[in-house]
């Protein structure tokens, strides 16, 4: 489904060094949501939000490695880059969000996308002060202890931020995509009954079954609303 892969890609978002990580993770997060495209539209601007946050990332990379043969880039240019890849990795998870936010929605996962959308505002915001907290012309106007103390803010937020879009990510992964793997279903303590375990296994089964119907359904009726406007498009242009 692509939620495995994006889970690792944005894990990668974590690295304080993100200098040497962000085209790896850029390129996974791409990949992933592509994949997603296809269930809604919220998905696939976050996929068109993963293609320019992947040129940052090749940008940086491009930078470090000038920087070992003793080329330095601007100091102006250095801060309007990372402005920039606040702002891309801002409204990439954003867009990412609330496409978990719908399509969980639809499945009937109703507190999980209730999650999402109250991440997407928080993500948000933390990445508008994180942004503001990169200016240098705040410590021109504020106390230097302050400044510290914001900046620590900012640091703390924005980590926990991460943690928790990963947590959203992880909800998707597990309760739509439904893996097969042992380790998922070994989370449940079996019962010492074999017809507790067959029924838990029954309905485990019926409850992949119900997600994976919504699911498909869900791409259907995305893809007749595309079709269905296409169509209005192209008669108002025989007009």
């Amino acid at each position: 489904m692509g939620f495995g892969t994006l889970l690792f890609g944005y894990f990668l978002i974590l690295n304080l060094n993100f200098r040497f990580t962000d085209a790896v993770a850029a390129v996974i997060m791409l990949y992933a949501l592509y994949k997603l495209s296809v269930v809604n539209r919220n998905f696939k601007l976050a996929a068109i939000g993963a293609a320019v946050f992947t040129a940052i990332g090749v940008y940086e990379l491009v930078v470090v490695a000038l920087e070992m043969f003793g080329v330095t880039a601007p100091e102006l240019l250095n801060t309007v880059s990372v402005l920039v890849r606040y702002l891309t990795v801002g409204v990439t998870s954003t867009l990412m969000l609330l496409g978990m936010r719908d399509v969980s929605s639809f499945v009937g996962l109703l507190e999980l996308s209730r999650k999402c959308s109250r991440l997407a505002f928080a993500t948000v915001i933390v990445h508008a002060y994180y942004m503001l907290m990169e200016l240098d012309v705040l410590g021109l106007i504020l106390p230097a202890a302050a400044l510290k103390v914001m900046i620590l803010l900012a640091l703390v937020s924005m980590f926990a931020t991460v943690i928790l879009n990963l947590t959203a990510i992880f909800g998707c992964y597990s309760k739509i995509c439904m893996p097969e793997s042992e380790k998922y279903d070994a989370q449940e303590k079996r019962s010492k009954f074999e017809f507790v375990n067959k029924f838990r296994e029954h309905q485990d089964e019926k409850q992949r079954e119900y997600a994976e119907y919504k699911l498909e359904k869900y791409k259907k009726k995305a893809e007749k609303a595309k079709q269905k406007k296409n169509l209005k498009d192209e008669n108002a242009n025989k007009q």
